[in-house]
C-alpha cells in the first residue's frame, strides 16, 4: 500500500500541474512548435482520487486504536 506521505507528494505535484495549466493554458506555443499539457479535467479527477485515497488511509488508521499506545515492560 502506498504511504500517506507519497500520496501527499503526488497531490502537490498534481496541484502544481493544475496551477501551471491555469496560468499558461493547455496549449503553449514554443520555438519548436506547440505543446499540449495534460487535460485539466483528467488532472482534477486524479486529484480527487488522491484525496479519496488519503481520506481512506486516515480512516483505516483511525480504527487501529482509540487511545494512546502504551508499552508495558515489567511486573504488574
Amino acid at each position: 500500500m502506498i504511504s500517506i506521505e507519497e500520496l501527499e507528494r503526488r497531490k502537490i505535484e498534481v496541484d502544481a500541474a493544475i496551477s501551471n495549466i491555469m496560468r499558461t493554458g493547455q496549449l503553449v506555443q514554443t520555438r519548436n512548435g506547440r505543446v499540449e499539457h495534460a487535460s485539466l479535467n483528467e488532472l482534477r479527477a486524479e486529484r480527487a482520487a488522491i484525496e479519496q485515497q488519503i481520506a481512506d488511509c486516515y480512516r483505516s488508521s483511525a480504527g487501529d486504536s482509540w487511545g494512546t499506545k502504551v508499552n508495558f515492560v515489567g511486573r504488574g
